[in-house]
């Protein structure tokens, strides 16, 4: 039996369920496998073998065997260079790197970090969406969509249920009618549920309403058994409530033309904070940003608590709120900005680069919404009780470790073991060193200490390297990511905060210190400006 034959017949006793004939066929070709001098062969053969180990070895929860056949298939990412099956090889590789992540997970916060196999699935699965995305006829539609399902899997994983909802609705518009999309939506959005305070009901319900859906598509026993498992949970939690129906949320209607872009712009591009956006329900939409902490417990003796968290809370929303008002600003042509300019000299360097208010009010979006994400790192010193950390070490990429090349969470956050504060930790590492969003920071650091020049037409050579260079449409997608990934860090941040008050509240020695919305009393607005009683 030839070492090929012996893959196949692996394979058929793992689709037969003989997971011990499977196992003996996978010895044997693993045997086998120094015998295979030609490098395309050998390529080959550890390719098809690293994936039928995988599968088998999750079933069997064998992380040896999970790791032997990762790296099988890693030997051949290693060789290949064609597109198509180096996607392929990418895809089987960041799956077995998540299979072992789904074993180690559960010791993540004795070991007090993420483990590393996290780390390797994230970039791998990212590597491969971007080739896939770069270029048509890559991969079938069904695994382009499948890319997006299992790399919402693993950040779902790890909490950062936000983004993951964003790539199982990618899938979706891959294949709408994939069964694995609609399903694993569905489980998250129902575990979000009871923290989605004011949209549980919407929540609830969309859940059941997918995974209906879900059932009814094609899909393997062990995965159609567990959506009808949660289904039935659902089902369960909708009965347990007296009455079940779509929360009632008031829409402010448009005051202006700019305030009916500001909605539309920010509804298209997902800006608002505001739970029921995840939902992808335009019925429920609201325009608006209603996220806000609903309850904090402190100790009777204490009471400063509420007003330094809400206080906090309030200056991460306003400074996000003003970051999207610049950006919507930026491209909405207004005649008080216009008057901005008025009366500027500036002169034309002959390189056709931009320059306007409009201009600036877009590079100052970018730059105050990364401002967000270290406002929340001290929200998070101060809520968690971090007291070796002064001010001026605080920032999002190292508040959550001893130093910023630590992988090793502090024990102040540790011992928590809330998996929201995780998901801010791993978005954390995607903006360190090497990260996939390194590059926020250093456009960030960019835009503060130097200078981006935004261009529309032609972007001229830059001979010394001395002015970074950009076309505006780009620049544009990458502040609209930006927000994206501050808005997703409030979210995780507002949850982490809603289960540790959870955990407190079965305490009885705290009371109960509600919160209260602003109302018009306390927004300060300028004496002068105008008004029908202004004149020239």
């Amino acid at each position: 039996m030839s070492i090929f034959d012996s893959i196949q017949a692996a394979d058929r006793a793992l689709d037969a369920n003989d997971l011990e004939g499977a196992v003996g066929f996978v010895a044997t070709a693993e045997a086998a496998l120094p015998q295979v001098l030609d490098q395309a062969e050998a390529v080959r053969a550890k390719a098809d073998l690293g994936g039928i180990m995988i599968d088998l070895g999750s079933l069997r929860s064998d992380e040896a065997m999970i790791a032997r056949g990762t790296q099988f298939i890693e030997y051949g990412i290693g060789q290949m260079t064609h597109p198509v099956q180096r996607v392929h090889l990418l895809y089987n590789a960041a799956n077995g790197f998540s299979a072992l992540w789904s074993i180690r997970k559960r010791r993540c916060f004795e070991l007090e970090m993420l483990d590393a196999s996290h780390v390797r699935a994230k970039a791998l699965f990212r590597e491969a969406m971007a080739m896939v995305e770069a270029e048509a006829g890559l991969a079938s539609p069904h695994l382009h969509a499948q890319l997006y399902v299992n790399f919402a899997n693993l950040l779902d994983s790890v909490s950062r249920s936000v983004e993951a909802i964003t790539y199982y609705d990618r899938a979706l518009r891959v294949d709408s009618t994939m069964g694995m999309a609609l399903g694993n939506k569905a489980m998250t959005i129902f575990r979000l549920a009871g923290l989605a305070h004011g949209h549980t009901h919407q929540f609830m319900l969309t859940a059941r309403e997918l995974l209906a859906q879900a059932i009814q598509k094609p899909l393997h026993t062990p995965e159609k058994t567990t959506f009808e498992r949660v289904s039935a949970a659902v089902q369960s939690a909708i009965e347990s409530h007296s009455q079940v129906s779509p929360e009632f949320h008031s829409r402010n209607p448009p005051q202006t033309t700019f305030h009916r872009f500001l909605q539309r712009f920010c509804a298209q591009n997902e800006l608002y904070l505001t739970p029921s956006t995840v939902l992808s329900r335009p019925e429920w939409a609201i325009y608006g940003d209603p996220l806000y902490i609903t309850r904090m417990h402190a100790a009777l003796d204490d009471d400063t608590k509420f007003d330094r968290c809400i206080t906090f809370l309030n200056q991460i929303k306003q400074d996000y709120i003003l970051a999207r008002y610049f950006l919507v600003q930026s491209q909405f042509r207004s005649d008080v900005v216009d008057t901005v300019d008025e009366d500027v000299a500036l002169y034309y360097p002959l390189d056709y680069s931009l320059h306007s208010a409009y201009i600036q009010l877009l590079k100052n979006a970018f730059r105050l919404t990364i401002d967000v994400m270290d406002k929340i790192s001290m929200f998070v010193r101060d809520y968690f009780g971090i007291t070796s950390v002064g001010d001026e070490r605080v920032n999002y990429r190292s508040i959550w470790t001893e130093s910023i090349s630590s992988t090793t969470l502090r024990p102040e956050l540790t011992s928590k073991k809330n998996w929201f504060i995780l998901a801010l930790f791993d978005l954390a590492l995607d903006l360190r060193r090497g990260g996939a969003y390194e590059w926020l920071i250093q456009r960030r650091n960019v835009l503060t200490h130097r200078f981006l020049v935004l261009h529309d037409i032609v972007i001229p050579d830059e001979k010394d390297g001395a002015i970074p260079r950009l076309h505006v449409d780009v620049f544009l997608r990458e502040c609209i990511k930006a927000m994206q990934i501050a808005r997703a860090a409030v979210f995780y941040l507002v949850l982490a905060v809603e289960t540790e008050e959870s955990k407190t509240a079965k305490d009885g020695r705290y009371g109960v210190i509600p919160g209260t919305p602003v109302d018009d009393v306390f927004r300060w607005t300028p004496s002068s400006g105008a008004s029908p009683w202004d004149r020239l």
